[in-house]
């Protein structure tokens, strides 16, 4: 298995994915998995597993009609994923996830760049209809959000 190149040699091209009726895989039950279920719009088909979930992503997964599973992490729970978050606290599980993603071609987000990923998650502002998206070349996503936070600023 060959490593990821650091952020400074990767090529970036912002995209926009249409996740309708794929499903979504959350690893993790935390603060990462609530901010991106929080951002879902539709119906998305999303799974959880975690050992633990907080109260708000168990309301926000009922909400979202998504399958919680409270337990660790099983390779078998990538079977079927089309795309996956990796939220542990736990840097040996996200690398083992990212890995295992890697060899099954998944696209895969490791959280707070714990390790490596095939696609970052922008920080969005939706307004008006309109999607913005704020990213950054490396693996700085504060500055992408204090981007996106001018942003929303400038439109008041």
């Amino acid at each position: 298995m060959t490593d990821r190149p650091s952020s400074a040699d990767r090529t970036v091209v912002p995209v926009t994915l249409d996740v309708t009726g794929l499903p979504l895989l959350f690893v993790g039950g935390g603060q990462g998995t609530l901010q991106k279920l929080s951002g879902l719009t539709g119906r998305p088909v999303v799974r959880i597993v975690a050992p633990q979930v907080l109260p708000e992503v168990r309301t926000l997964a009922l909400t979202l009609g998504a399958q919680v599973d409270e337990r660790p992490f099983q390779e078998s729970d990538l079977d079927g994923a089309a795309l996956v978050y990796a939220f542990t606290n736990d840097d040996g599980t996200n690398a083992r996830i990212a890995a295992l993603c890697r060899i099954r071609g998944l696209w895969h987000n490791v959280a707070q760049h714990r390790g490596p990923g095939s696609f970052t998650s922008p920080a969005v502002a939706r307004t008006d209809g309109v999607i913005a998206a704020f990213t950054t070349e490396t693996a700085e996503p504060a500055k992408a959000v204090a981007a996106r936070d001018e942003y929303l600023r400038g439109r008041k």
